[in-house]
């Protein structure tokens, strides 16, 4: 088949997709998959963070009651394999690479395909971590989960498909609904840990392949019912019917059009409000897992037990969802760069909060509680900061290369996750 026979056929599909009527109820439906969409990214997202403790003790051969204080008969071996799972991390980063090149196929092929791509991918790729007994494919596994979760496809959605004077809201609430999510996350490890430490009824295994079900099942529903963006269409449309002259008048006027990374790296540079995105993204991502990745380690290492540790996390869970939801509705009033300004300055008080105050508490539920809602408070700072920059850039640029632009993106989230990783395999030689 000829190359304008490849797009005649694309054209008569996508004006078939254009012409094709709304049924009714449509709308909630897509919100509905949205959400359920993001419940599968917190809860893939957020359970090795959660289950840390337990995932590192199985992997060093520790046993469960072992004593991973620092000075305890456990913190070595506890740290060592903490170590070793970062160290592996930074090799399996190489796969991070090809992330803006994915990104940007949403551009070329749609949103929809990319979207059904990233359900089955998090879905087998939680299964096969939580059965596997190899920690090199557990990691490997890891990555996979980590390169499908930074893509948020379904935000992707929020910005295109509802409307524009809620969309910081919606993106909030959507936000807000996957921090509830986590509460899942928590009550299933309340069953997979013990209060004194040993091994609950439902191991931590059988918690990854409970998500990586939830992710088979959100493959097979937005397969069958989820609509392609109504902006991917018409743009596309627009793109394909350009004559040979306008495409090379527009190449001529420097004019930014194509999808693809580097289009979406010279628009980057050209564009001011999006060259400071940029940076803002890199600076952002240094403290991701930092901020993101350590918090049950922390907790445990505290001195918390497992009870504690889980009330902790509740408490963060809860946190979380407050504050995305305010944050959302906040932005659409003030304005997106005032709510990243007060959000910044905010995480940095409540994560300094969690990491040097709730240590000094005497009780161990005092600990939990200032802990959890500290760092609840931080994260959901954090995460709201990065998913309003990355909102902004969307706003910020025509709708053909916005998936091409958040995956530009993805090369300066990616060089800090690498250079965070490369300092936190620091830890095991500067405990």
């Amino acid at each position: 088949m000829t190359k304008e026979a490849k797009k005649q056929r694309e054209l008569a599909k996508l004006h078939a997709m254009q012409t094709k009527p709304d049924r009714k109820g449509s709308m909630i439906a897509l919100i509905g998959l949205i959400l359920f969409f993001q419940v599968l990214d917190m809860m893939a997202t957020n359970v090795y963070t959660f289950l840390q403790e337990g995932v590192v003790l199985e992997f060093a051969g520790l046993p469960w009651d072992a004593d991973i204080t620092p000075g305890g008969n456990g913190y070595e071996a506890y740290q060592s394999t903490l170590s070793l799972i970062t160290y592996v991390s930074i090799a399996s980063y190489a796969f991070m690479g090809i992330a803006p090149f994915y990104k940007s196929l949403a551009d070329k092929v749609g949103r929809k395909p990319i979207f059904v791509i990233n359900a089955i991918s998090l879905g087998l790729s939680m299964f096969v971590a939580g059965i596997t007994k190899n920690i090199y494919i557990y990691v490997a596994m890891s990555t996979v989960i980590m390169f499908f979760t930074l893509h948020d496809m379904q935000l992707v959605y929020v910005t295109e498909c509802l409307p524009a004077e809620k969309r910081a809201s919606w993106n909030g609430i959507v936000i807000a609904v996957g921090n509830l999510a986590e509460c899942a996350v928590v009550l299933m490890r309340f069953f997979a840990l013990q209060p004194d430490g040993s091994m609950g009824p439902i191991p931590w295994r059988s918690i990854y392949m409970i998500v990586g079900i939830v992710g088979i099942i959100v493959f097979i529903i937005s397969l069958i019912f989820l609509k392609e963006s109504p902006y991917y269409i018409q743009n596309r449309i627009a793109y394909l019917e350009k004559t040979p002259e306008q495409l090379a008048a527009e190449k001529a006027n420097k004019v930014d059009t194509n999808s693809g990374i580097i289009p979406a790296i010279k628009m980057m540079i050209r564009n001011k409000q999006l060259r400071w995105l940029s940076i803002s993204t890199l600076i952002i991502s240094v403290a991701n897992n930092m901020i993101c990745s350590y918090n049950t380690s922390i907790l445990a290492q505290n001195g918390l037990d497992t009870a504690n540790i889980t009330i902790a996390l509740a408490l963060i869970c809860v946190s979380n969802a407050l504050i995305s939801y305010l944050c959302g509705r906040f932005a659409d009033k003030a304005g997106r760069k005032w709510t990243c300004v007060v959000l910044c300055v905010l995480c940095a008080v409540t994560f300094s909060v969690f990491v040097f105050i709730s240590s000094l508490m005497s009780s161990p539920l005092l600990c939990a509680i200032i802990g959890g809602v500290s760092a609840g408070i931080a994260i959901s700072c954090y995460t709201n900061m990065s998913n309003l920059t990355m909102l902004m850039m969307g706003e910020s640029c025509p709708a053909s290369v916005r998936s091409s632009i958040i995956g530009a993106r993805s090369f300066f989230m990616a060089s800090a996750v690498v250079a965070i990783a490369l300092a936190g395999s620091l830890f095991g030689i500067l405990p």
